[in-house]
C-alpha cells in the first residue's frame, strides 16, 4: 500500500499453466502511481513496456546501467523499460518526458532492436530532437512520437504532433519501408491533416486520426481525421505488408464513414466498435464498419494476420453482441463482458464472435495471434466464475479485480455476413 500502484509485467509458457516470469516495478517512493500500458516484443523474446510514472527512483532502483535519461523530469514522465527474454533483470530502463505530464501509451520494436514509443505530452520542454516533424507544442496537449537506440541510451527522434486542442497517441506500428504509422484520437479542429488526406475536415466531439511520416526526412506522407459528429476514438493501429493500416477504436457518430459492403453499416448502439482498412497514402478506405449490439461496445485491443484477418477484443453490454456458431460463449454473462472478434478480409462478414467473461465487469485490452489461429486475450476481470481452465497457473479469483491471460482457438468457419439491416420505418 505504501507504494501506491506498481506496474508489473508477467510472461507464462505456452500451456498458460506455469509463470516464466514476473516483474514487479517496486519504486520506492511513497504512494507515487506507475501503471504499465503498452507492451511489444521483439524477435528474441525481449520485452519492451511503456507507460507512465511519478516515482523520482523509477529506473535508479533497477540498478542498471542509466538508459536515454536517469532523471525525473517532474509532474508525469513516460519510460520505457526492456526487459530480457528470461526476465532476469533490466536490460535498460529510461525515463522519457518533459517537466509537465507525459503518458507513454504503446510501444513497437523493429528487428534492428530499435524502440517506437507514442503518447501525449503537456509538456513544453519535451526532448525534441533536430529537424523533428513538428518541433514545438501546439498547445494543449499533443501527440509524441519517439524513437530508441537497441540500448535504450539514445534518442534517435522524437517530435511533437497536433492541433490547438488535445491529442492523444493510442497505437503505432511500422510498414514494409520503415515509415512511422500512428493512430489516436483528438478534439483540435486544426489538427495538422494534410492535403489529398481521407478526411482534413473535424467531425465534431472527438475525432480519431491516422498519421504517417519518414522519421528520417520528418516528411508527412499523410495524416487525416477519422470519424463522425459524435465521439470517435481510435484505440490501435497494424500493417500489413501492403502497406495498409488497420485501425480500430470506438465510434458513438451514426455518420462514421461505414464503406458500401461493410459487415455492419449502421450504429446499433450507443457506442459501437470500428474496423477501418486505409489505403496505404491515406487517401481512401478500402473498408470501415461498425461492430457491436444495441448497447454499448469499445474495442481495445487489435492483432491482424498474414491473411488480412483483423482480430480484436474489447467489452461490450450487448446482450446481442454478434457472435458465430464456433463462439466460445454465445451468450452475455454480467452485466458487462469482454468480447472477441474476427473479421474477414475486406470487413465484410464476421468469422469469429464470442464473449468472455463472468458474472460481473470484464474488458478485453489486448489480443496477440499466434500460430494456428490462437488468439491470445488479456484484460481485467471482476468476476470470481470468470472461465478458468484446469491446469492453469492460477484458476481461482484472487480480489476486488484480477488480470487474466486467455488463449483461444479460432476455428476455420463460415463467414456470417451482415446481421443487422438498416430500419425502414412504413407509414400508412
Amino acid at each position: 500500500p505504501m507504494h501506491g500502484v506498481d506496474a508489473f509485467v508477467a510472461k507464462f509458457d505456452s500451456t498458460g499453466a506455469h509463470l516464466v516470469y514476473v516483474y514487479w516495478f517496486n519504486a520506492l517512493t511513497l504512494f507515487a502511481e506507475d501503471e504499465a500500458l503498452g507492451i511489444a516484443v521483439d524477435v528474441d523474446g525481449n520485452a519492451y513496456v511503456t507507460g507512465y510514472t511519478r516515482s523520482d527512483d523509477f529506473c535508479s532502483v533497477f540498478g542498471v546501467a542509466p538508459g536515454y535519461d536517469s532523471t525525473y523530469n517532474g509532474e508525469t514522465d513516460a519510460y520505457v523499460v526492456k526487459l530480457p527474454v528470461d526476465g532476469a533483470g533490466v536490460a535498460y530502463c529510461t525515463f522519457l518526458g518533459g517537466s509537465d505530464f507525459d503518458l507513454g501509451r504503446a510501444v513497437m520494436v523493429d528487428g534492428d532492436g530499435n524502440a517506437y514509443v507514442v503518447g501525449s505530452t503537456w509538456s513544453t520542454d519535451f526532448p525534441i530532437t533536430p529537424g523533428a516533424l513538428q518541433p514545438a507544442l501546439a498547445d494543449q496537449r499533443d501527440v509524441f512520437v519517439a524513437k530508441l537506440n537497441p540500448a535504450g541510451t539514445v534518442l534517435t527522434y522524437a517530435t511533437y504532433y497536433g492541433g490547438s486542442g488535445q491529442e492523444e497517441a493510442t497505437g503505432v506500428a511500422l510498414d514494409p519501408l520503415g515509415n512511422v504509422v500512428v493512430a489516436g484520437w483528438t478534439n483540435s479542429t486544426n489538427f495538422p491533416a494534410t492535403p489529398g488526406a481521407l478526411d482534413t475536415s473535424y467531425g465534431g466531439n472527438t475525432d480519431g486520426f491516422l498519421f504517417k511520416f519518414n522519421p528520417a526526412n520528418s516528411a508527412p506522407i499523410f495524416a487525416t481525421y477519422l470519424g463522425g459528429g459524435g465521439e470517435d476514438r481510435a484505440a490501435g493501429v497494424r500493417v500489413d505488408g501492403a502497406g495498409r493500416a488497420y485501425v480500430a477504436g470506438v465510434t458513438a457518430s451514426a455518420d462514421f464513414p461505414a464503406t458500401a459492403g461493410a459487415f455492419a453499416a449502421t450504429l446499433r448502439g450507443g457506442r459501437d466498435g470500428f474496423m477501418a482498412q486505409a489505403s496505404p497514402t491515406g487517401n481512401a478506405l478500402i473498408y470501415a464498419t461498425y461492430l457491436g449490439g444495441s448497447g454499448d461496445d469499445w474495442i481495445h485491443g487489435l492483432a491482424i494476420d498474414a491473411a488480412g484477418r483483423a482480430t480484436v477484443t474489447g467489452a461490450t453490454t450487448s446482450t446481442d453482441f454478434p457472435t458465430t456458431p464456433t463462439a466460445f460463449a454465445r451468450d452475455q454473462s454480467g452485466e458487462r463482458d469482454a468480447f472477441v472478434a474476427q473479421l474477414a478480409p475486406g470487413g465484410s462478414a464476421l468469422l469469429y464472435g464470442s464473449y468472455l467473461g463472468g458474472a460481473a465487469v470484464d474488458v478485453g485490452a489486448s489480443v496477440a495471434l499466434g500460430a494456428a489461429g490462437a488468439a491470445y486475450v488479456t484484460g481485467a476481470t471482476f468476476s470470481a466464475d470468470f472461465p478458468t481452465t484446469t491446469g492453469a497457473f492460477d484458476a481461482e479469483f484472487n480480489g476486488a479485480i484480477d488480470a487474466f491471460a486467455t488463449k483461444l482457438a479460432l476455428p476455420a468457419a463460415a463467414p456470417i455476413v451482415q446481421r443487422y439491416l438498416p430500419l425502414v420505418l412504413c407509414q400508412n
